[in-house]
Parts: C-alpha cells; sequence; structure tokens
C-alpha cells in the first residue's frame, strides 16, 4: 500500500485537474476498502478550496472518512472550518461530519461552535442535522459548547421531523452533561 499511497498523494497536488480529479476518485476507493492512511490528509487540504464543486465535495468526505477511522489530523481542522462556510450543501454537511469525526480523536476548536451554530438555519435539513450531531460531539467528546447554541437547538427539538428534533435532544443532553447550570430543567 505504501507505493500505492506515495503516488496518490503526489497526484493529488498535480496541477493536472484530470490527474487530481482521478486520483481523488481512487484515493476514496482505498479509504473504502477501509485502507487508510493518515498521510492522505494533508495532500486533500487544498482540494477542500478546489474551484470544482465535486473535488471539494470529495475532499471533505474523504477527510471526513480519514477521521471516522481514527486517522484524521489536526492540520484539516482549519480547513474543515472554512468549508462550513462554502455555498454547496454537501461539502458543508461533509464538513460538519468530519468535524464531529475528529471531536472523537480529540481535535477540535472552539471556533466550530458559532459556525455549526450558524448552520442549524441552514436550507437543508442534512447540513441542519449533521451541525446539530457535531455540537453533540464537540460537548461530548472534548467539552466544547457554547451556551448560544441550547435556544437554537431547543428551537429545533420542536421540529415535526423526527430526525430533527431527536438529533437536538441528543445534542442538548450533550451540552447538558458538560455544562448542568445551563439546563433550566434540572
Amino acid at each position: 500500500m505504501d507505493d500505492e499511497v506515495e503516488r496518490l498523494k503526489t497526484e493529488l497536488g498535480d496541477p493536472d485537474p484530470i490527474v487530481r480529479a482521478d486520483a481523488l476518485d481512487r484515493t476514496i476507493a482505498v479509504l473504502r476498502e477501509k485502507r487508510l492512511d493518515p498521510s492522505l490528509s494533508d495532500p486533500l487540504l487544498p482540494l477542500v478550496n478546489d474551484a470544482d464543486v465535486e473535488v471539494r465535495r470529495k475532499a471533505t468526505w474523504a477527510l471526513g472518512r480519514l477521521a471516522l477511522g481514527k486517522k484524521g489530523a489536526g492540520s484539516s481542522l482549519d480547513a474543515l472550518l472554512r468549508a462550513l462556510d462554502d455555498e454547496d450543501d454537501e461539502v458543508r454537511e461533509n464538513s460538519a461530519w468530519a468535524l464531529g469525526e475528529l471531536a472523537a480523536e480529540g481535535i477540535g476548536a472552539e471556533e466550530a461552535l458559532p459556525k455549526l451554530n450558524r448552520l442549524l438555519g441552514d436550507d437543508s435539513r442534512q447540513v441542519v442535522g449533521m451541525a446539530t450531531w457535531a455540537l453533540g460531539r464537540l460537548a461530548e467528546r472534548l467539552g466544547l459548547c457554547d451556551r448560544s447554541s441550547i435556544i437554537l437547538l431547543q428551537a429545533l427539538a420542536m421540529d415535526p421531523s423526527t430526525y430533527l428534533s431527536k438529533g437536538a435532544d441528543w445534542a442538548l443532553q450533550r451540552i447538558y452533561e458538560n455544562r448542568p447550570e445551563w439546563n433550566d430543567k434540572a
């Protein structure tokens, strides 16, 4: 696998967009096979800002997959935080997911909280759901939480969508476990 990963790392940085796109597809195939190599993280970072939306989608997914496999890297944190502002729903959703997975590795930042709070009002229900989950994970795994999330999550807990209401309840529970004094119902 080392030769293949080394080749992928080189090709992910190739100036030819066709070579980069092909390398990204092959990287995703490697990650789906659970052949996770943390050294792939850094070559993926510039692709999070690529002009091609498909490249950004795949790069953020790949970073999330590495984090899910406990092979994520703190170097991806800044790129993922910026990607929460991407114009594309799937890029925002993937980035929130990746941040939640990084939290399981002990990687996170307080600056994620206001960005994730903003996504709780996103037009995409999938983005809202993933931002909710990421807020819960940051609270659960790192103790990172902000009181400003509570009102937003309480409103989502009343949403008719079970997906959103249950997710909001779960995130609130994680926040209250870390900051019981914020729970007015306690």
